[in-house]
């Protein structure tokens, strides 16, 4: 099995989601799931005791378009402190502290649509926000300041990693590479990936600073954990 020159925590956190198959692949590309799958198979006794709980640290938010309500938060990005999240049919882009403090949000509007953020990622001077709908990667500054957009067929997750942009087709399953000003550099075909493991439509979630944060959709919140460094 090769594996490819893709970001890690694009395949990280899937692990738990996974059918045995798959998480066997998984775990044959990272050491730490493997020691936890081989656990689980030889000894589930002691895997159960030796997995526990993680320590919910903190939640906000609630279905409305009020500061800090959302409707459907699809993906999470943080970055030195700051929690930004793509409020997708709100339209706009909102900003917390780590502690959930609403800081500022932002929206867009492109051919007199508004944008239906889906990914988001944070680097250096940029935030990088996918739009599956209308099928387009805008740029803006941390403060929300347009920088520029360019055209991609169904962006939906993005990361970023060694300076280079990594953007899923959420139909066809490729991964493109890209610089940061659009460039595409490489294809990664679904042949290609299809012997890994599949990839996350909906957000991922992200550690920062040994917590764990995670956007769930469906209650319309963020949720807080403890480092999943600390579980297991």
């Amino acid at each position: 099995m090769v594996v490819l020159d893709i970001p890690d925590d694009l395949i990280s956190y899937v692990f738990a989601y996974l059918s045995r198959g798959d998480r066997d692949k998984l775990a044959s590309l990272n050491p730490r799931f493997d020691k936890i799958s081989k656990l689980k198979q030889s000894n589930p006794s002691s895997y159960a005791e030796h997995r526990r709980i993680p320590c919910k640290l903190a939640q906000w938010g609630s279905q409305g378009k009020d500061d800090g309500q959302f409707h459907f938060p699809i993906d999470i990005a943080v970055f030195k402190g700051e929690v930004f999240v793509s409020d997708k049919f709100n339209s706009r882009i909102q900003v917390f502290s780590q502690d959930g403090i609403f800081l500022r949000k932002w929206s867009y509007e492109y051919n007199q649509k508004r944008i239906r953020p889906r990914g988001i990622v944070v680097s250096e001077n940029q935030v990088f926000v996918t739009d599956d709908y209308l099928e387009q990667i805008f740029v803006f500054s941390h403060e929300g300041r347009f920088i520029r957009r360019w055209s991609c067929e169904h962006p939906c997750a993005i990361r970023v990693h060694e300076n280079n942009l990594y953007v899923l087709n959420g139909y066809t399953r490729e991964i493109r590479m890209m610089s940061q000003t659009g460039q595409l550099l490489q294809i990664y075909s679904q042949r290609e990936i299809e012997e890994e493991v599949y990839f996350p439509i909906l957000g991922q979630p992200v550690v920062y600073d040994d917590e764990l944060f995670i956007c769930q959709p469906g209650s319309n919140r963020i949720v807080k954990y403890e480092s999943p460094e600390s579980i297991y």
